[in-house]
């Protein structure tokens, strides 16, 4: 009787350890779970917007490093901070399920796309492409005289810039999302005697209490008109940006 009473208790924790053990696997993330969230996301995207309005976000991660894509967005149209929390967890889901499923990918390195407005849209653009920028719709932002820098502001990462007209675009990266951020183009002063002589200018980025890790790109535009004025008799300046090779050349008639 001591052992039909110890078989079933045996078969009872058995049945209860294989119960737990189906709980546990039924909350582990899985590719279904990524797709529900992936469709989450596009549903979110919005881009309607005009050029400054215009951001992109690293989505999805290789096995291998690095997003799979950029979502092109506008921010005046999207619930981005909304969309910026998605995309996060999409992107550690898919990092964990790639490390437990020992998942593999090419590791070429997706450049940050070039940013631009069809038809009242946000789009990505390839090198090629010309990008029309009117001026009157830029929310344009002035440089700043170095001694009125932020205390506060630390270099940023320039990927691209050239000049349209009297502006300069910036395309830049940097992390965050969920609150606004400010940048500054500080004008150092300090130029060459060259001609066109080469005029040193430093963007910086002032530091956020932004909690969020988003991978973001996008345009700043800076007036450019204090130069034309500095330089006016030369007919062109040069323009030096510390952390990116090559100068684009501002010039006028």
């Amino acid at each position: 009787m001591f052992c039909l009473h110890l078989f079933i208790l045996l078969i009872t924790l058995l049945y209860a350890c294989g119960r737990n053990a189906t709980k546990i696997d039924g909350n582990e993330p899985d590719r279904n779970q990524l797709s529900r969230l992936r469709n989450e996301i596009n549903s979110l995207v919005q881009e309607e917007g005009n050029i400054s309005s215009c951001r992109a976000v690293a989505f999805g991660t290789k096995p291998c490093g690095g997003p799979w894509e950029y979502l092109v967005y506008s921010n005046s149209t999207t619930q981005t901070d909304i969309l910026l929390t998605k995309v996060a967890t999409y992107n550690n889901l898919e990092n964990d399920l790639n490390i437990r499923d020992n998942e593999t990918s090419d590791c070429a390195y997706l450049e940050e796309p070039n940013l631009a407005v069809v038809d009242g849209r946000c789009v990505s653009v390839s090198e090629d492409e010309k990008i029309e920028l009117p001026r009157d719709n830029l929310n344009l932002l002035p440089l700043t005289e170095i001694d009125m820098a932020s205390p506060h502001a630390i270099p940023l990462k320039v990927i691209d810039a050239y000049v349209l007209g009297d502006t300069l675009a910036i395309k830049i990266s940097y992390t965050g999302g969920c609150r606004s951020h400010e940048f500054q183009l500080l004008d150092t002063g300090i130029a060459t005697r060259s001609v066109p002589p080469q005029h040193l200018l430093s963007l910086v980025h002032v530091l956020s209490d932004d909690p969020c890790e988003a991978l973001l790109t996008r345009i700043l535009f800076f007036d450019l008109l204090p130069l034309k004025t500095t330089y006016q008799n030369l007919g062109s300046v040069a323009i030096r940006l510390e952390s990116l090779d090559g100068m684009p050349l501002y010039s006028w008639d």
